[in-house]
Protein backbone atom coordinates (compact mmCIF):
# COMPACT_ATOMS: atom_id res chain seq x y z
CA UNK A 1 0.00 0.00 0.00
CA UNK A 2 1.33 3.71 -0.66
CA UNK A 3 3.00 5.15 2.00
CA UNK A 4 3.94 9.20 2.51
CA UNK A 5 6.95 10.68 1.82
CA UNK A 6 7.19 12.69 5.24
CA UNK A 7 6.38 9.25 7.50
CA UNK A 8 9.89 7.61 8.52
CA UNK A 9 9.99 4.01 7.22
CA UNK A 10 12.42 3.75 10.49
CA UNK A 11 10.77 2.86 13.78
CA UNK A 12 10.84 5.61 16.31
CA UNK A 13 13.27 4.48 19.29
CA UNK A 14 11.64 3.62 22.55
CA UNK A 15 13.72 5.58 25.11
CA UNK A 16 13.98 2.92 27.32
CA UNK A 17 15.92 4.01 30.33
CA UNK A 18 13.53 6.77 30.92
CA UNK A 19 10.70 6.48 33.10
CA UNK A 20 7.01 6.77 31.78
CA UNK A 21 5.28 10.31 32.52
CA UNK A 22 2.42 10.03 35.29
CA UNK A 23 0.04 13.41 35.59
CA UNK A 24 0.62 14.36 39.40
CA UNK A 25 -2.87 13.29 41.40
CA UNK A 26 -4.51 16.50 42.74
CA UNK A 27 -6.62 15.90 45.83
CA UNK A 28 -8.62 18.81 45.01
CA UNK A 29 -10.30 19.70 42.04
CA UNK A 30 -11.72 22.57 40.07
CA UNK A 31 -15.33 22.34 38.92
CA UNK A 32 -15.67 22.68 35.15
CA UNK A 33 -17.83 25.67 33.85
CA UNK A 34 -19.65 25.21 30.56
CA UNK A 35 -22.19 27.90 29.10
CA UNK A 36 -24.21 25.08 27.38
CA UNK A 37 -24.94 23.17 30.55
CA UNK A 38 -27.93 24.11 32.18
CA UNK A 39 -28.18 25.88 35.84
CA UNK A 40 -30.13 22.41 37.25
CA UNK A 41 -27.16 20.51 35.92
CA UNK A 42 -24.54 22.66 36.91
CA UNK A 43 -26.21 22.60 40.15
CA UNK A 44 -25.95 18.92 40.22
CA UNK A 45 -22.34 18.88 39.15
CA UNK A 46 -21.83 21.16 41.58
CA UNK A 47 -23.07 18.77 44.28
CA UNK A 48 -21.44 15.97 43.07
CA UNK A 49 -18.19 17.47 42.90
CA UNK A 50 -18.61 18.53 47.06
CA UNK A 51 -19.29 15.22 47.63
CA UNK A 52 -15.90 14.08 46.00
CA UNK A 53 -14.23 16.55 47.99
CA UNK A 54 -15.44 15.58 50.87
CA UNK A 55 -14.37 11.90 50.29
CA UNK A 56 -11.04 13.30 48.88
CA UNK A 57 -10.11 14.97 51.86
CA UNK A 58 -9.51 11.65 53.96
CA UNK A 59 -7.04 10.12 51.11
CA UNK A 60 -3.23 10.70 51.09
CA UNK A 61 -1.38 11.95 47.92
CA UNK A 62 -0.13 8.11 48.51
CA UNK A 63 -3.21 6.88 47.38
CA UNK A 64 -3.37 5.04 43.33
CA UNK A 65 -5.52 5.04 40.73
CA UNK A 66 -6.15 2.12 38.41
CA UNK A 67 -2.79 3.31 36.94
CA UNK A 68 0.61 2.21 37.56
CA UNK A 69 2.27 4.14 40.66
CA UNK A 70 4.03 7.29 39.70
CA UNK A 71 7.30 6.45 41.80
CA UNK A 72 8.22 3.09 40.91
CA UNK A 73 10.88 3.11 44.27
CA UNK A 74 8.11 3.09 46.69
CA UNK A 75 6.53 -0.19 46.09
CA UNK A 76 8.03 -2.67 48.48
CA UNK A 77 5.77 -5.04 47.55
CA UNK A 78 2.79 -5.95 45.46
CA UNK A 79 -0.05 -6.16 48.14
CA UNK A 80 -0.17 -2.07 47.11
CA UNK A 81 -1.36 -3.19 43.74
CA UNK A 82 -4.79 -2.85 42.86
CA UNK A 83 -6.85 -5.74 41.17
CA UNK A 84 -7.38 -3.44 38.11
CA UNK A 85 -4.09 -3.32 37.15
CA UNK A 86 -2.61 -4.93 34.45
CA UNK A 87 -1.12 -8.34 35.44
CA UNK A 88 -1.76 -10.42 38.57
CA UNK A 89 0.78 -10.04 41.75
CA UNK A 90 3.15 -12.74 42.47
CA UNK A 91 2.05 -15.62 45.08
CA UNK A 92 5.32 -17.46 45.13
CA UNK A 93 5.64 -15.92 49.10
CA UNK A 94 5.08 -18.46 52.05
CA UNK A 95 2.19 -18.83 53.66
CA UNK A 96 3.60 -17.52 56.87
CA UNK A 97 4.34 -14.06 54.99
CA UNK A 98 0.80 -14.16 53.61
CA UNK A 99 -1.06 -14.28 56.95
CA UNK A 100 1.49 -12.14 58.31
CA UNK A 101 0.89 -9.47 55.65
CA UNK A 102 -2.86 -9.91 56.28
CA UNK A 103 -2.94 -9.51 59.67
CA UNK A 104 -1.36 -6.40 59.54
CA UNK A 105 -2.63 -3.09 60.02
CA UNK A 106 -1.91 -1.31 56.64
CA UNK A 107 -3.72 -4.02 54.65
CA UNK A 108 -6.88 -3.36 56.61
CA UNK A 109 -6.48 0.37 55.76
CA UNK A 110 -5.66 0.27 52.44
CA UNK A 111 -8.57 -1.81 51.73
CA UNK A 112 -10.96 0.47 53.48
CA UNK A 113 -9.31 3.47 51.54
CA UNK A 114 -10.49 0.55 48.07
CA UNK A 115 -13.86 0.28 49.02
CA UNK A 116 -14.29 4.35 49.47
CA UNK A 117 -12.70 4.72 46.00
CA UNK A 118 -14.62 2.50 44.59
CA UNK A 119 -17.69 3.97 46.06
CA UNK A 120 -16.54 7.43 44.93
CA UNK A 121 -15.90 6.27 41.60
CA UNK A 122 -19.40 4.42 40.95
CA UNK A 123 -20.82 7.81 41.97
CA UNK A 124 -18.73 9.54 39.36
CA UNK A 125 -19.93 7.24 36.98
CA UNK A 126 -23.42 7.84 37.41
CA UNK A 127 -23.21 11.53 37.39
CA UNK A 128 -21.45 11.24 33.98
CA UNK A 129 -23.92 8.69 32.85
CA UNK A 130 -26.69 11.10 34.16
CA UNK A 131 -25.07 14.28 32.93
CA UNK A 132 -24.46 11.96 29.20
CA UNK A 133 -28.17 11.52 28.66
CA UNK A 134 -28.62 15.19 29.43
CA UNK A 135 -26.62 16.40 26.58
CA UNK A 136 -28.20 14.00 24.46
CA UNK A 137 -31.20 15.50 25.17
CA UNK A 138 -30.30 18.88 24.63
CA UNK A 139 -28.33 18.16 21.78
CA UNK A 140 -31.46 16.33 20.22
CA UNK A 141 -33.32 19.60 21.20
CA UNK A 142 -30.55 22.23 19.31
CA UNK A 143 -30.81 19.28 16.20
CA UNK A 144 -34.63 19.90 16.18
CA UNK A 145 -33.89 24.18 16.60
CA UNK A 146 -31.59 23.65 13.73
CA UNK A 147 -34.19 21.51 11.43
CA UNK A 148 -36.33 24.09 11.70
CA UNK A 149 -34.15 27.08 11.32
CA UNK A 150 -32.87 25.68 7.86
CA UNK A 151 -36.88 25.15 6.84
CA UNK A 152 -37.41 28.49 7.70
CA UNK A 153 -34.58 30.00 5.65
CA UNK A 154 -35.82 27.64 2.97
CA UNK A 155 -39.32 28.77 3.33
CA UNK A 156 -37.89 32.17 2.13
CA UNK A 157 -37.57 32.66 -1.61
CA UNK A 158 -36.71 35.25 -3.36
CA UNK A 159 -40.22 37.25 -3.72
CA UNK A 160 -40.92 36.93 -0.29
CA UNK A 161 -39.96 40.00 1.07
CA UNK A 162 -41.88 41.77 -1.76
CA UNK A 163 -44.73 39.61 -1.29
CA UNK A 164 -44.52 40.55 2.35
CA UNK A 165 -44.36 44.33 1.66
CA UNK A 166 -47.12 44.22 -1.08
CA UNK A 167 -49.59 42.72 1.83
CA UNK A 168 -49.00 45.45 4.59
CA UNK A 169 -49.64 47.77 2.16
CA UNK A 170 -52.90 46.34 1.19
CA UNK A 171 -53.62 45.99 5.08
CA UNK A 172 -52.99 49.88 5.70
CA UNK A 173 -55.03 50.77 3.06
CA UNK A 174 -57.83 48.45 4.17
CA UNK A 175 -57.52 50.09 7.27
CA UNK A 176 -57.65 53.63 5.89
CA UNK A 177 -60.64 53.23 3.40
CA UNK A 178 -62.43 51.53 6.58
CA UNK A 179 -61.30 54.75 8.85
CA UNK A 180 -62.73 56.74 6.04
CA UNK A 181 -66.19 54.82 6.07
CA UNK A 182 -66.70 54.92 9.48
CA UNK A 183 -65.73 58.94 10.08
CA UNK A 184 -68.77 58.99 7.11
CA UNK A 185 -70.83 57.18 9.16
CA UNK A 186 -69.89 59.08 12.10
CA UNK A 187 -70.88 62.28 9.76
CA UNK A 188 -73.80 61.55 8.76
CA UNK A 189 -74.93 60.20 11.94
CA UNK A 190 -74.11 63.86 13.66
CA UNK A 191 -76.39 65.32 10.76
CA UNK A 192 -79.22 63.11 11.60
CA UNK A 193 -79.01 63.68 15.46
CA UNK A 194 -79.06 67.52 14.89
CA UNK A 195 -82.13 67.13 12.42
CA UNK A 196 -83.50 65.20 15.50
CA UNK A 197 -83.09 67.61 18.06
CA UNK A 198 -85.02 69.75 16.32
CA UNK A 199 -87.81 67.51 15.84
CA UNK A 200 -87.74 66.58 19.50
CA UNK A 201 -87.58 70.22 20.09
CA UNK A 202 -90.71 70.73 18.66
CA UNK A 203 -92.03 67.47 19.80
CA UNK A 204 -91.75 68.66 23.32
CA UNK A 205 -93.25 71.96 22.84
CA UNK A 206 -96.21 70.18 21.42
CA UNK A 207 -96.03 67.64 24.12
CA UNK A 208 -95.83 70.57 26.73
CA UNK A 209 -99.20 72.37 24.95
CA UNK A 210 -100.82 68.77 25.70
CA UNK A 211 -99.95 68.62 29.06
CA UNK A 212 -100.80 72.23 29.76
CA UNK A 213 -104.38 71.23 27.85
CA UNK A 214 -104.75 68.28 29.52
CA UNK A 215 -103.97 69.56 33.35
CA UNK A 216 -106.59 72.63 33.12
CA UNK A 217 -108.99 69.85 31.82
CA UNK A 218 -108.44 67.71 34.52
CA UNK A 219 -108.35 70.16 37.18
CA UNK A 220 -111.91 71.37 35.67
CA UNK A 221 -113.25 67.69 36.26
CA UNK A 222 -111.64 67.68 39.43
CA UNK A 223 -113.40 70.88 40.58
CA UNK A 224 -116.92 69.45 39.20
CA UNK A 225 -116.15 66.02 41.15
CA UNK A 226 -115.61 67.72 44.42
CA UNK A 227 -118.94 69.71 43.89
CA UNK A 228 -120.61 66.78 43.59
CA UNK A 229 -118.93 65.22 46.33
CA UNK A 230 -120.32 67.79 48.70
CA UNK A 231 -123.52 67.29 47.27
CA UNK A 232 -123.67 64.02 47.51
CA UNK A 233 -122.68 64.51 51.34
CA UNK A 234 -125.43 66.92 51.77
CA UNK A 235 -128.10 64.24 50.35
CA UNK A 236 -126.73 62.11 52.40
CA UNK A 237 -126.75 63.97 56.21
CA UNK A 238 -130.68 64.38 54.49
CA UNK A 239 -131.23 61.02 53.78
CA UNK A 240 -129.96 59.90 57.08
CA UNK A 241 -131.57 62.51 59.15
CA UNK A 242 -134.94 61.73 57.89
CA UNK A 243 -133.97 58.08 58.12
CA UNK A 244 -133.34 58.79 62.10
CA UNK A 245 -136.91 60.73 62.80
CA UNK A 246 -138.49 57.95 61.02
CA UNK A 247 -136.94 55.53 63.19
CA UNK A 248 -137.82 57.48 65.86
CA UNK A 249 -141.71 57.57 64.79
CA UNK A 250 -141.72 54.30 64.07
CA UNK A 251 -140.34 53.29 67.56
CA UNK A 252 -143.28 55.62 68.78
CA UNK A 253 -145.62 53.71 67.03
CA UNK A 254 -144.20 50.25 68.29
CA UNK A 255 -144.22 51.07 71.54
CA UNK A 256 -148.06 52.55 71.17
CA UNK A 257 -148.99 49.39 69.43
CA UNK A 258 -147.46 47.37 72.15
CA UNK A 259 -149.35 49.56 74.73
CA UNK A 260 -152.47 48.46 73.23
CA UNK A 261 -151.79 45.11 72.87
CA UNK A 262 -150.81 44.13 76.05
CA UNK A 263 -154.18 46.57 77.32
CA UNK A 264 -156.27 44.12 74.69
CA UNK A 265 -154.66 40.96 76.33
CA UNK A 266 -155.94 42.15 79.49
CA UNK A 267 -159.45 43.09 78.96
CA UNK A 268 -159.54 39.87 76.54
CA UNK A 269 -158.22 37.88 79.64
CA UNK A 270 -160.51 40.30 82.61
CA UNK A 271 -163.33 38.99 79.92
CA UNK A 272 -162.21 35.14 79.56
CA UNK A 273 -162.44 35.08 83.60
CA UNK A 274 -165.26 36.94 83.79
CA UNK A 275 -166.93 34.58 81.25
CA UNK A 276 -165.53 31.78 83.29
CA UNK A 277 -167.51 33.12 86.53
CA UNK A 278 -170.43 33.36 84.40
CA UNK A 279 -170.07 29.98 83.78
CA UNK A 280 -169.70 28.67 86.88
CA UNK A 281 -172.25 30.59 88.39
CA UNK A 282 -174.83 29.45 85.50
CA UNK A 283 -174.05 25.77 86.43
CA UNK A 284 -174.69 26.27 89.79
CA UNK A 285 -177.92 28.21 88.98
CA UNK A 286 -178.52 25.12 87.18
CA UNK A 287 -177.90 22.48 89.54
CA UNK A 288 -180.05 24.69 92.02
CA UNK A 289 -183.35 24.44 90.25
CA UNK A 290 -183.09 21.06 89.37
CA UNK A 291 -182.93 20.52 92.83
CA UNK A 292 -185.91 23.12 93.55
CA UNK A 293 -187.78 21.23 90.91
CA UNK A 294 -186.94 17.47 92.52
CA UNK A 295 -188.19 19.17 96.08
CA UNK A 296 -191.47 20.46 94.51
CA UNK A 297 -194.62 18.61 95.29
CA UNK A 298 -196.44 15.90 92.84
CA UNK A 299 -199.24 18.45 91.91
CA UNK A 300 -197.19 21.65 91.35
CA UNK A 301 -196.32 21.94 87.75
CA UNK A 302 -194.27 24.96 86.42
CA UNK A 303 -195.67 27.23 84.13
CA UNK A 304 -193.03 29.33 82.77
CA UNK A 305 -189.20 27.43 83.13
CA UNK A 306 -186.06 29.81 82.30
CA UNK A 307 -184.58 28.42 79.56
CA UNK A 308 -180.65 28.36 80.84
CA UNK A 309 -178.52 27.55 77.47
CA UNK A 310 -180.58 30.49 76.28
CA UNK A 311 -179.20 32.99 78.51
CA UNK A 312 -176.18 31.50 79.72
CA UNK A 313 -174.68 34.78 80.70
CA UNK A 314 -176.49 36.14 83.65
CA UNK A 315 -175.37 39.39 86.07
CA UNK A 316 -174.48 38.83 89.14
CA UNK A 317 -177.66 41.11 90.58
CA UNK A 318 -180.44 38.69 89.10
CA UNK A 319 -178.47 35.55 90.58
CA UNK A 320 -178.65 36.93 94.01
CA UNK A 321 -182.14 38.61 94.12
CA UNK A 322 -182.96 35.15 92.67
CA UNK A 323 -181.34 33.21 95.71
CA UNK A 324 -182.69 36.05 98.24
CA UNK A 325 -186.15 35.40 96.83
CA UNK A 326 -185.49 31.37 97.10
CA UNK A 327 -184.31 31.78 100.15
CA UNK A 328 -187.00 33.70 101.81
CA UNK A 329 -189.63 31.42 100.02
CA UNK A 330 -191.07 34.44 97.72
CA UNK A 331 -190.71 33.81 94.42
CA UNK A 332 -191.36 37.03 92.83
CA UNK A 333 -189.72 36.54 89.10
CA UNK A 334 -190.37 34.23 87.36
CA UNK A 335 -194.12 34.34 88.37
CA UNK A 336 -195.57 30.22 88.57
CA UNK A 337 -199.05 29.53 89.27
CA UNK A 338 -199.72 26.18 91.30
CA UNK A 339 -202.98 24.58 91.35
CA UNK A 340 -203.86 21.98 94.46
CA UNK A 341 -204.30 22.17 97.96
CA UNK A 342 -202.19 25.13 98.96
CA UNK A 343 -199.71 24.00 101.92
CA UNK A 344 -196.81 25.73 103.22
CA UNK A 345 -193.46 25.43 102.01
Amino acid sequence: YPVSLGYPYDPIPLSVGYPMYHPPQYTHRMPYHDSVYSPRRSRLRNNHEKGDHSKDTFQTVDEYTSLPPGNLQDIESDQQRRFSDPGLANNTGSEEDSLSNEGSSPSWFEDSQIANQIEALVLENKRLSKELKETQAELQELKLEVSSLTQMQSTCEPGFISDLVREVHEATKIREDTMLARMRVFTENFQQSASRTSSLVELKRECTKECVEKKEQLAEEKDELSKRLARLEEQMKLILAHNSSNQETSQELLLQSQKKKQQLEQELKTAVDARKVAEANASSYERLFNSITKRLPNGLVLEEKIPISAAPAVSLDTSESLTSSLGSGSLHSPQVTMSGPVTDL
